[in-house]
């Protein structure tokens, strides 16, 4: 189902699709970072469908990222990216005031700490997802190099083993990375303005 008949378009075809697989585990990885906030500011504080919109798009160029630059910078990208777009709707819709030059460093901020973990977690051995003959990131890396080389189709089975393998390699451990950072902002901001807002243990 995801070919291109014609053959007119078949590297624009893969980049899609690696966008949508990037974006779907954006998605997946946000909520589990929603989770880990949550259980550091002492209340439920799961991230706004603007978050979830930033992730997506955020880890969709992230994940085509990874395939021409490695993880480290795919992970840089799409966590600043993600940052950067959810904030900016965020603040299009009203939800938060904060200033460009704020969303600018926080999003500078993300992509900085994507990085570091991209880098710290590149050899982290999970048998059969990111180790081991045949596993799935392996599978990921083979397909979407050859779709980018020659078009190739992808099989919904191959397609959730690299959702698999980049949500468990990279955005998990990455959104860990960036639930902390949330949970930080807003201890920071309670130290240095007094602000309680989002810390349920003061509440």
């Amino acid at each position: 189902m995801y070919s291109d008949g014609s053959g007119a378009f078949p590297i624009l075809v893969s980049l899609g699709i690696i966008f949508g697989i990037g974006a779907l585990s954006g998605i997946a990885a946000t909520f589990i970072g929603g989770v880990v906030a949550s259980a550091f500011l002492g209340e439920w504080n799961f991230s706004s469908w603007e978050t979830y919109a930033g992730a997506a798009f955020g880890y969709g160029f992230g994940a085509i990222g990874t395939v021409f630059l490695g993880p480290a910078m795919g992970l840089a990208i799409g966590s600043g990216l993600s940052t950067f777009a959810g904030m900016s709707l965020e603040k299009t819709t009203g939800i938060n005031d904060r200033s460009w030059g704020e969303i600018a460093l926080w999003s500078v901020g993300s992509a900085t700490l994507g990085a570091v973990m991209g880098h710290l977690t590149s050899g982290l051995p999970f048998q059969g997802i990111t180790s081991g003959r045949g596993s799935f990131q392996h599978v990921m890396r083979t397909q979407f190099t050859n779709m980018i080389r020659h078009g190739y189709n992808i099989s919904f089975k191959t397609a959730a083993k690299s959702f698999v393998a980049m949500t468990v390699l990279r955005q998990v451990l990455g959104n860990i990375g960036k639930g902390l950072y949330r949970a930080g902002q807003e201890w920071w901001e309670y130290i240095k303005y007094g602000d309680t807002k989002g810390l349920g243990w003061l509440g």
